[in-house]
C-alpha cells in the first residue's frame, strides 16, 4: 500500500494527514504508537520512518517537535502559540482537511461554522470594519481555533498586552466573544487577546490605499527600500504613487505582525521565485532593509508579497500607457496587492488586447457588473458562476493563460459582431464571385445600406473589369 505514496505530491497529502492525525491525537490527549499509524494510515514500517523525518522537517518551521518513544507513543510537543499556527496554516489549508479534523472531535458541525461567520459579519460591519475575504476566513479559523483549544493557556509579554489594550479591536473581540456565547455557548473568554491580536494583523489589509497613513517608522524603510533598488538595480520607483500607496500599507501590516509575533494564512506565491526572478531579488533586497530597521528575522513568504509589490511596479514601468481591446474585472479576495499583481501580469502578456483592467473586492461584486466588462476573473472558487468568467491564480500558470488568450479572442469576435449589423451576415451558397457581387449589391440597395451613388462606382468598376 505504501507505493501509492510515492509521488511528491502524495508524499504531501500523507504529511498532511499525518499533522492532522498528530494534532487529533494532542487535542484527546491520546496515546499511539508506531503499529497504529501504519493499520491508520496504511503504510509500512520504512514509510513510517521516511514520514517522520519529512514530518519533523515541516514542523521545525513550528518550532514543534515530533517525539517517538517507545513508552508514550508517537506525539507532539510545542508551546501552545506555535500548534496553533501550525493549525492553521496546515490543518485549515483546506475544506477537505478540516473538515475531517472536525468529525474527528465531534466538536461542532458545518452549520454552527456558518452561523459563526454570519455572527462575525455583522458584528465587523457594526463597527464598520471590512475585511478581505482571505482576511476574513483567516479571523473566523482562529476563532475555531479558539474553541478547539482554549483551554490551553498562552502567555503573553507585557508590551504587547499594552497595545492590545489600546486597541479599538478589542472592543469588536469583547462583544464577538459575548454574542458567541449568547447564541452557541461557546466561552472564548480565555482566549481574548488572542483573537484581538488576530483581528488587529488581519483588519489593516482591507484598508485603502488613501485611508491609512503610515507613519514615520515605515517611510524610513520605504525610502530606504526605494533607494536601495535604485541603486542596485538601477530602477526608480520613487515617483509611482501606486507603489508608495500600496507598499506602505504593506509595511504597516507586516511590521505590525512581526512585532506581535503574529502570522496570517496567505496564498500561494512561491512561484514569483522562478517566474519573476527580477522580483523576487527586489523582494530579497526589500527584507533586508527592514531586517536592518526592526531587527527581525523576514521569512520567505514576507519576501515574496514584498516581490509582489515590486514586480508590480516593475511590470508598470515596462507596460505604462499601453491600451487597447478588452474591459476586465479582477475580483480579488486576498488583497489589492495581489490582484495589482495579476492585472500588470494580463498587461504584460496581452497588453495589445486589453483596453482596461478594474479591481474590486470579493464582498462589492455583483453578476450585473458583468454587463460591463468583456472578462470577469477571480481566484475565489464558486464567487462566479456566469458565463465568460474565470477562476485563477494570482500567479497565471500555462493552462490559465491560454484560457485568457482565448476568452479574450472571443470578446474580440464579439466585439466585431457589435460593429456589424445582423443585416450584413448571410449563410447562403454561390457558384462564382459575379453571383455573390450580383446578390450583395441588389440585396443591400434593397435595404437601404449600399446607397445610389456607392452603387454606381460599383457597377463603374464592373465595366473596367469586362474591359481588362
Amino acid at each position: 500500500m505504501h507505493k501509492l505514496y510515492n509521488s511528491e505530491d502524495e508524499n504531501e497529502i500523507l504529511i498532511k494527514r499525518f499533522i492532522n492525525t498528530l494534532l487529533i491525537n494532542n487535542y484527546f490527549k491520546q496515546k499511539k504508537y508506531s503499529i497504529d499509524f501504519i493499520e491508520e494510515l496504511y503504510i509500512s514500517q520504512n514509510t513510517l520512518k521516511k514520514l517522520i523525518r519529512d514530518t519533523r522537517e515541516v514542523l521545525k518551521r513550528y518550532q514543534i517537535d515530533l517525539i517517538v518513544n517507545n513508552k508514550e507513543g508517537i506525539f507532539i510537543k510545542g508551546r501552545e502559540n506555535n500548534i496553533r499556527l501550525c493549525m492553521s496554516n496546515i490543518l485549515f489549508s483546506s475544506s477537505s482537511d478540516y473538515e475531517y479534523f472536525l468529525d474527528s472531535i465531534n466538536l461542532f458541525n458545518i452549520k454552527e461554522i456558518d452561523e459563526i461567520k454570519r455572527l462575525t459579519l455583522k458584528i465587523l460591519n457594526k463597527y464598520d470594519l471590512s475585511l478581505t475575504g482571505v482576511a476574513f476566513n483567516s479571523f473566523v479559523i482562529h476563532i475555531l481555533i479558539s474553541i478547539i483549544r482554549n483551554q490551553n493557556e498562552i502567555n503573553y509579554d507585557k508590551d504587547l498586552l499594552k497595545t492590545m489594550d489600546k486597541s479599538v479591536e478589542k472592543d469588536i473581540v469583547r462583544e464577538l466573544m459575548k454574542t458567541i456565547k449568547e447564541k452557541l455557548n461557546y466561552d472564548l473568554s480565555s482566549d481574548y487577546y488572542y483573537l484581538t491580536k488576530h483581528l488587529i494583523t488581519s483588519q489593516k489589509f482591507s484598508k485603502d490605499d488613501d485611508k491609512l497613513e503610515a507613519d514615520e517608522f515605515v517611510n524610513i524603510i520605504y525610502n530606504n527600500i526605494i533607494n536601495r533598488i535604485k541603486r542596485d538595480f538601477s530602477i526608480d520607483f520613487s515617483n509611482d504613487e501606486i507603489l508608495t500607496g500600496s507598499l506602505k500599507i504593506h509595511l504597516t501590516t507586516s511590521i505590525n505582525r512581526y512585532m506581535l509575533n503574529s502570522s496570517i494564512n496567505h496564498i500561494d506565491l512561491s512561484e514569483i521565485k522562478s517566474q519573476y526572478p527580477i522580483a523576487y531579488d527586489m523582494g530579497i533586497v526589500a527584507a533586508e532593509e527592514i531586517h536592518s530597521v526592526i531587527k527581525r528575522d523576514i521569512d520567505d513568504t514576507e519576501i515574496l508579497f514584498l516581490a509582489l509589490h515590486l514586480g508590480t511596479a516593475f511590470n508598470r514601468v515596462n507596460n505604462d500607457g499601453k491600451e487597447s481591446g478588452s474591459n476586465i474585472l479582477i475580483v480579488c479576495g486576498a488583497g489589492l496587492s495581489t490582484a495589482r499583481f495579476l492585472k500588470y501580469s494580463l498587461l504584460e502578456k496581452f497588453d495589445k488586447e486589453i483596453k482596461n483592467i478594474d479591481i474590486i473586492s470579493s464582498s462589492q461584486y455583483k453578476d450585473d457588473m458583468f454587463d460591463n466588462y468583456d472578462l470577469v476573473l477571480s481566484s475565489i472558487n464558486n464567487l462566479i458562476n456566469i458565463e465568460g468568467s474565470i477562476k485563477v491564480n494570482y500567479i497565471l500558470n500555462n493552462i490559465e493563460v491560454n484560457i485568457v488568450k482565448n476568452k479574450l479572442r472571443y470578446a474580440k469576435n464579439l466585439e466585431h459582431l457589435k460593429v456589424f449589423n445582423n443585416e450584413l451576415f448571410y449563410k447562403k451558397s454561390f457558384e462564382s464571385k459575379k453571383e455573390v457581387l450580383d446578390y450583395l449589391t441588389t440585396d443591400l440597395s434593397n435595404k437601404n445600406i449600399l446607397n445610389k451613388n456607392k452603387l454606381s462606382l460599383y457597377m463603374i468598376e464592373k465595366k473596367w473589369e469586362i474591359l481588362v
